[in-house]
């Protein structure tokens, strides 16, 4: 789902994968569908690198997620961020870090698995879910994540 103001778009056969990532080392996710119903959801911790480090690992875990519930091919996913910065980490290689270039080949190459996958920006108060597993995955010792 998509908010824009106060109004909520969903696209029929998309997948929707709010993520999150904080600086107090935690990164989550959501993973729902076009009627907003949860597909999954994962929580973990991640080096204290910074919320921008989370956030990269949050929308990582959500690529393999997608692809690990055998979602490939039968829809799109759309990935809501609130890191403009991450986003344009990930769409334009030229900004990329380079200590981070192997999460970096691995977006890549689960992006070219899923193929139909589009990263957006939303604002944290649209994603609250994502940021609440995200904290609690700053609380974990272990990545948590569960799909149906």
């Amino acid at each position: 789902m998509i908010v824009i103001g106060s109004r909520l778009l969903a696209f029929s056969g998309a997948e929707f994968c709010g993520t999150s990532g904080l600086e107090s080392h935690g990164c989550g996710g959501v993973l729902r569908n076009c009627n907003g119903d949860v597909r999954a959801m994962f929580a973990g911790p991640v080096e204290l690198l910074g919320a921008e480090f989370a956030e990269l690992m949050a929308i990582r875990l959500a690529l393999s997620i997608f692809i690990e519930a055998n979602s490939v091919g039968k829809s799109f996913l759309i990935v809501e961020s609130d890191s403009q910065v991450v986003i344009n980490w990930i769409t334009n290689r030229s900004s990329r870090s380079w200590r981070w270039w192997k999460i970096f080949k691995d977006l890549d190459s689960n992006s070219r698995i899923v193929s139909k996958v589009k990263i957006l920006y939303v604002l944290r108060k649209h994603n609250k879910l994502a940021d609440n597993l995200a904290k609690t995955g700053a609380r974990r010792s272990d990545l948590f994540k569960f799909w149906w």
